[in-house]
């Protein structure tokens, strides 16, 4: 599960409430985490659509943005675990068809790796990099506004929670776990709905089957969030006050018609690297403003494949 940027960046309260267990005819696959025996270096290739439509007053506008995104993953072995550290090497994003510079948020994470240190069993001992990061995108957004969101928002203890919130959620929840094809259960976690705060969820998971992904053997595991549509509209009226998006003094309406995300992974279940990635999420909600229902539903369709950079192998 990927989030774009940092955002797309709870504490461990990611424990299990149902789990169809492994049969005791059946053997199980217990998810690990050994990486690299040295070191190893991944390249991630994301292609991802997003679609916003919005509808007012019978007129409908709708944007759409295709982005090409390529990160580098460095992974070694520590005495201790292992250090991750990540960089941005290039993006292209055109906005209804007319190709777009990358934006200061964008740039700052092409200039600066971000550095997450885990323990042998993949846990998460440390992050950093992200004093550098915040002075590199404070220096880069040119936009007065958006720079004093940033400069309120984007704080070091702020991106290292929101880091380890997402690594909580998309590694923490599988570890240790053993599964088999067929297997689904639910887990509470803390996720980003629409504002940069964690949102306490219930995720429902599937173990659909082994599926080989470019030689790797992969275990297929569906992610499902659907959160309480009350919830997802507070949060909602949330992120609308935090940046200002409203002008002074006109009051709101926030509702959120439909909310659903689909995440499938690919995940070596001996090495704990995911090969393949794909997302499938549609938001809907409805902002009321003086009388006036604005009706605005968000897709995103996404699909990252990962590779080894041969120049980079283990040795």
């Amino acid at each position: 599960m990927k989030q774009s940027g940092l955002l797309a960046l709870l504490l461990f309260a990611c424990l299990p409430l149902f789990a169809a267990g492994p049969s005791p005819d059946k053997p199980g696959v217990t998810f690990q985490f050994h990486p690299t025996d040295t070191s190893i270096t991944l390249i991630d290739t994301e292609q991802r659509t997003e679609t916003e439509t919005m509808a007012s007053k019978g007129k409908t506008e709708t944007t759409v943005t295709v982005t090409l995104e390529k990160t580098k993953t460095q992974v070694t072995k520590t005495t201790k675990g292992y250090t991750i550290t990540t960089i941005t090497l290039s993006l292209r994003k055109a906005v209804n068809g007319v190709e777009e510079d990358p934006n200061g948020f964008d740039r700052a994470f092409m200039a600066v790796p971000v550095i997450v240190e885990v323990d042998k069993t993949g846990r998460p001992i440390a992050f950093k990099g992200f004093d550098e990061l915040r002075e590199k995108l404070l220096a880069l957004t040119e936009d007065e506004d958006e720079r004093a969101y940033y400069e309120q928002e984007m704080t070091k203890e702020r991106m290292e929670m929101m880091a380890r919130g997402e690594w909580v959620a998309t590694n923490g929840i599988l570890l240790g776990l053993t599964r088999q094809p067929g297997d689904t259960w639910q887990s509470k976690i803390n996720w980003y709905l629409f504002s940069p705060s964690l949102t306490p969820v219930t995720t429902e998971y599937s173990f659909v089957r082994m599926y080989n992904v470019a030689g790797h053997p992969c275990a297929m595991l569906k992610n499902v969030i659907k959160p309480d549509l009350k919830t997802a509209g507070q949060d909602l009226e949330k992120l609308f006050k935090e940046m200002g998006l409203l002008p002074e003094g006109i009051k709101a309406k926030f509702s959120v018609l439909s909310y659903n995300e689909e995440y499938t992974q690919y995940l070596d279940p001996t090495t704990f690297l995911s090969w393949k990635e794909t997302e499938s999420s549609t938001k809907k909600y409805k902002v009321t403003i003086e009388g006036t229902d604005i009706v605005t539903t968000d897709t995103i369709e996404s699909t990252t494949t990962t590779e080894v950079d041969e120049g980079h192998r283990d040795t």
